[in-house]
């Protein structure tokens, strides 16, 4: 569903609530709305760009053209894919989180339901809320921070429509802004009143200063972007009107450098993204060390080709000489399909940090090389290249196990909305270092099956269903598939050990669309459990796990 079909189909009453918002989205909202109930057309226009078509609004009208998809700079196009991912946050549902105004400060939790008309009791209290056309009644989980990040709590809340805002979901990665963070983003909010933003100003940084002005939690991967923002456009202090006094203070790239949280926020997000530096594979920040180890790779296991976009014919020949296939086959074992390739968000946060003082914008140079991590020789490798120490079923992505990625789908139907893949790997350690033998996984199996319980929820998430499981199999003898591409081809293929547990599940609408989109891969097995630490002789060594000495 593209940005205007998504406007489309909100009601009245969210388009009311979206139009009164100073930027895209409320504009295109606002012409919407203005189009179902007969209003004279709005004076205000934007435009919004995505993957090959624009939506503008101007001249009283609403529409979508296709475009070419091409934007000057890659920074134009990242502020247009982030204006894209923050209208789809935007609008408040159940499920979202928001926050709004308390006795006690900025309060913040998760909608669990959403009232268009009638009234609504608030559990546990003497209170109703009045829902109205125009603004919804809202029930809300409150979320509060702990000593181990944002946690749910028993307190259901209630609320109109009109007093929320929509913010990043919570987690144990979210983050407060500090008080000096709020004061850079509410100065920017004033300057940009004042007319000093510019005409180049986007609804991103709009967004970002309200954000952090009120507030509002931020998301690790926002804590990144800023990171990385402030570092670049910290070079524009030395440009007339940066500082106070000069001709033109505030510069539009002042007022940018505030909306991002200024000096505080930079100082801010360093100090978080330095706290994770020491977890970082010492390859993805230290030159010397990542030529070191790529050159073992090299003369180890034939790591190339130095150019992938060249034929290579003759490197790709040894290859296929070396793997015993033709070298068709051989051109598709690459290090982006590579069960020992890292591209976990935290990987690529460690190769941004390593490359901030060397690029105007890391995040590019990691998204136009593909880059990642090889666990087998430790150093950040793109993804069109490979070696003979390839493994078939990569790559490793967030949420997914370290080994084989033994989570992923094995089998897919478009029709039914159809999955097929393994639930858990016995005796295999998975994305948290853990694991566990085949009699203990089919006791639990069996306990699962027999709860008759037959929901699938997304992500852990008990309030969030994704769908319900229709068979499941525990395989009595080793199996060996064919991992398929996102274009349906052979991508190599892995052999899952005897007791691995097969899950088969139908899945709802939107959850369905998250597998098409790439977003969910496979599943994660939920449970309790214990943790028992005891000493292990030198010997006690089992494939895939590593024994510190």
């Amino acid at each position: 569903m593209d940005l205007l079909a998504q406007i489309e189909a909100l009601t009245v009453s969210q388009l009311a609530t979206l139009s009164k918002r100073d930027d895209a989205t409320g504009i295109l909202a606002e012409y919407r709305l203005a189009a179902l109930t007969n209003s004279p057309a709005p004076s205000r226009e934007t435009v919004v760009t995505g993957e090959g078509y624009a939506i503008v609004a101007a001249n009283g009208e609403l529409k979508r053209l296709e475009v070419d998809g091409y934007y000057a700079t890659s920074d134009d196009a990242e502020d247009r894919l982030e204006e894209i991912r923050y209208f789809e946050n935007a609008v408040i549902r159940e499920g979202s989180f928001v926050s709004w105004n308390s006795s006690g400060g900025r309060a913040r939790g998760k909608v669990e339901r959403i009232l268009l008309e009638g009234s609504v009791k608030v559990p546990g209290t003497s209170f109703t809320i009045n829902a109205e056309p125009d603004n919804p009644a809202v029930l809300i989980r409150l979320w509060r921070k702990t000593a181990d990040g944002w946690n749910e709590t028993d307190t259901v809340v209630g609320h109109k429509m009109s007093t929320l805002t929509s913010i990043e979901p919570l987690s144990k990665e979210s983050f407060e802004p500090p008080l000096g963070v709020q004061e850079s983003g509410q100065q920017a909010l004033d300057w940009i009143a004042e007319g000093h933003a510019g005409d180049g100003f986007t609804d991103v940084g709009r967004a970002r200063a309200s954000q952090l002005a009120r507030g509002d939690n931020v998301s690790r991967e926002t804590i990144g972007r800023m990171a990385s923002f402030l570092a670049r456009h910290e070079g524009n202090s030395s440009a007339e009107g940066w500082n106070y006094g000069e001709d033109g203070f505030p510069s539009p790239g002042r007022v940018a450098y505030e909306a991002w949280g200024g000096a505080e926020g930079k100082t801010w997000a360093d100090s978080i993204m330095g706290r994770e530096k020491a977890a970082c594979p010492i390859a993805t920040y230290s030159v010397p060390v990542n030529l070191k180890n790529r050159q073992t790779a090299i003369e180890v296991a034939d790591y190339g080709p130095l150019n992938p976009g060249l034929p290579n014919d003759e490197y790709w020949e040894h290859l296929a000489t070396y793997f015993d296939v033709t070298p068709v086959e051989a051109r598709s074992t690459v290090c982006g399909n590579c069960a020992a390739f890292d591209q976990t968000s935290h990987i690529e946060d460690c190769i941004v940090e390593g490359l901030s003082g060397d690029s105007e914008d890391p995040y590019d140079v990691v998204e136009q090389g593909d880059l990642g991590y090889c666990r087998v020789f430790k150093f950040k490798c793109a993804s069109a290249r490979t070696c003979s120490a390839w493994i078939a079923g990569g790559p490793i992505v967030d949420d997914e196990p370290l080994e084989l990625a033994k989570a992923k789908f094995v089998r897919k139907s478009e029709d039914r909305q159809f999955t097929l893949g393994p639930l858990y790997v016995p005796d295999f350690m998975d994305a948290h270092g853990e694991w566990t033998d085949p009699d203990t996984l089919q006791a639990a199996v069996w306990g699962w099956v027999n709860s008759g319980d037959r929901r699938i929820f997304l992500q852990h998430d008990r309030d969030v269903e994704a769908g319900s499981w229709v068979e499941v199999m525990t395989m009595p003898q080793p199996w060996t598939v064919d991992m398929l591409g996102s274009d349906g081809s052979v991508a190599g293929e892995v052999t899952y050990p005897a007791g691995t547990v097969f899950l088969g599940v139908i899945w709802n609408d939107e959850s369905w669309a998250k597998i098409k989109r790439g977003e969910l891969r496979g599943y994660s097995i939920g449970g309790m459990a214990g943790s028992v630490y005891a000493e292990m002789p030198e010997d006690a060594v089992r494939e895939g796990v590593e024994v510190p000495g």
